[in-house]
């Protein structure tokens, strides 16, 4: 630790993070996902840049931390709500983010989850409760390389 103390700051461009797939699902015989660059990942604090490609389903599903979302292009429908550029959402830990669809230019996003990121969803099977009329069959969730530390890997990203 530095004098005084405190730990120094942690430094990280954007342009430095690859885009890891985090989602995928098929709709109309196409592939989309959504993507994140991991800016900073430790015990306390989770820090992402992300984007859903368009028409992206994520079923209602809530993590075990605090959450913050901020959108900084494109547009998104959570629940009923519609979300374009400079909408803020606060999820408190308990608090679901209701089904969400990228709108048709994607989305991209910028998250900060303080705590334990792992998710959870509302339901048993919950791609089972969404409406796929448009051809939208959920696919194995990527492998990912994720941190020792992290107590459940498994479910950070079902």
């Amino acid at each position: 630790m530095p004098a005084g103390g405190y730990r120094d700051p942690r430094f990280r461009h954007a342009d430095e993070c690859e885009w890891i797939e985090v989602m995928a699902q098929e709709q109309n015989g196409k592939r989309i996902s959504a993507w994140e660059k991991w800016l900073d990942f430790s015990p306390t604090a989770m820090c992402t840049e992300t984007k859903f490609d368009p028409g992206l389903i994520v079923p209602p599903r809530g993590r075990n931390c605090i959450t913050t979302v901020l959108v900084l292009e494109g547009s998104m429908t959570v629940g009923e709500r519609e979300c374009r550029k400079g909408m803020h959402i606060t999820l408190e830990i308990g608090t679901p983010m209701p089904a969400t669809v990228a709108g048709p230019e994607g989305v991209r996003l910028y998250e900060v989850r303080v705590g334990d990121p792992t998710t959870w969803y509302v339901h048993n099977d919950p791609f089972d409760q969404l409406d796929f009329e448009h051809g939208a069959v959920p696919l194995p969730a990527p492998k990912l390389d994720l941190p020792s530390w992290l107590s459940d890997r498994d479910s950070i990203y079902q």
